[in-house]
């Protein structure tokens, strides 16, 4: 392994850990959410983080007790893993007007999260409101408040306990609202429903109640997918 080899593997490595802590924060669109100026950010440090430290560890000469392509190998590893362990170390932490201050690279990565997360919320907040309002006109909360989400969670088939409590919760509180609009309710159980599943399940879900109890058919069509037996060999 060359040295511009390791670079760029360190690099790697970095990226794809930060974007997978990305992913898994953002589930209702972790593809466009990753993609955000804020979120690129984030994996780019990640990333940046992996690279310097690699490039320490040859400066010092560091072997980890190997030679030739194994020490290589160790040292990226090594630099790649050891940073992103770093750089979620807090050296200093102080407490001020119930504010909790950090000082260290886990601050700086912590700062940028924060910055990453309201970003990513002002964008699955349009996103959510556009598509509740394609998927749930016409659908009677008072019919679906109990089904949808069942359904919605049975296709997730691997939802914790934590994301089916909050969704009862939002949905039991959906119900004993008596001051909101039936619409208004059905419009906030789809948001409720896409939080946990994400927006393409939502579309499945009630692309499976429709012709029930009146349920209409979402004009946003849920995805097709094609059985492996029918693709060509090229994947098209």
């Amino acid at each position: 392994m060359d040295s511009t080899s390791g670079y760029v593997l360190a690099g790697c490595l970095g990226a794809a850990i930060g974007a997978t802590e990305l992913a898994s924060r953002y589930r209702d669109d972790p593809g466009r959410s990753v993609l955000q100026p804020a979120a690129l950010l984030y994996v780019l440090t990640n990333a940046a983080a992996s690279v310097a430290a690699v490039a320490i560890i040859r400066v010092f000469g560091w072997t980890f007790g190997q030679t030739g392509a194994a020490r290589d190998l160790v040292q990226t590893l090594a630099g790649g893993l050891g940073a992103i362990a770093l750089f979620r170390t807090k050296l200093f932490a102080a407490a001020e007007k119930g504010s909790n201050f950090n000082w260290g690279p886990g601050g700086l990565l912590e700062r940028i999260l924060a910055v990453s997360d309201r970003q990513v919320d002002r964008y699955q907040a349009k996103r959510r409101s556009q598509v509740a309002r394609e998927v749930m006109s016409g659908v009677s909360f008072d019919r679906v408040y109990v089904t949808l989400p069942a359904l919605a969670l049975s296709l997730l088939e691997n939802s914790s306990p934590d994301d089916q409590s909050r969704l009862k919760a939002d949905v039991i509180a959906l119900k004993d609202d008596e001051l909101m609009s039936p619409e208004d309710k059905s419009l906030l159980l789809g948001v409720a429903v896409m939080r946990i599943t994400g927006v393409q399940l939502l579309v499945r879900a009630v692309a499976g109640l429709s012709g029930r109890d009146g349920v209409p058919a979402p004009r946003r069509k849920p995805p097709v997918t094609v059985p492996s037996s029918r693709r060509s060999p090229s994947g098209t």
